[in-house]
């Protein structure tokens, strides 16, 4: 939803830093499950992180390497 917000200034500022902060902690939750062997649940978390958010080149190669793993 935060990420369908457009424009600029304080409000658009903020809400990036949102969407970064919680791309980070769904990373970090990812993370969680993947070493917790569900592995299918890590990918699914970060396949939410949205494209404009700093996790997301992490979170891609997350899933790229989780799934080599799991083959």
């Amino acid at each position: 939803m935060a990420s369908r917000i457009s424009g600029s200034g304080a409000v658009q500022t903020e809400v990036n830093a949102a969407i970064n902060e919680w791309s980070w902690q769904l990373l970090t939750i990812a993370k969680e499950q993947a070493a917790g062997l569900n592995v299918a649940g890590a990918i699914a978390i970060a396949q939410t992180i949205p494209s404009r958010a700093e996790a997301y080149k992490e979170a891609q190669a997350q899933i790229e390497a989780w799934k080599k793993a799991s083959r």
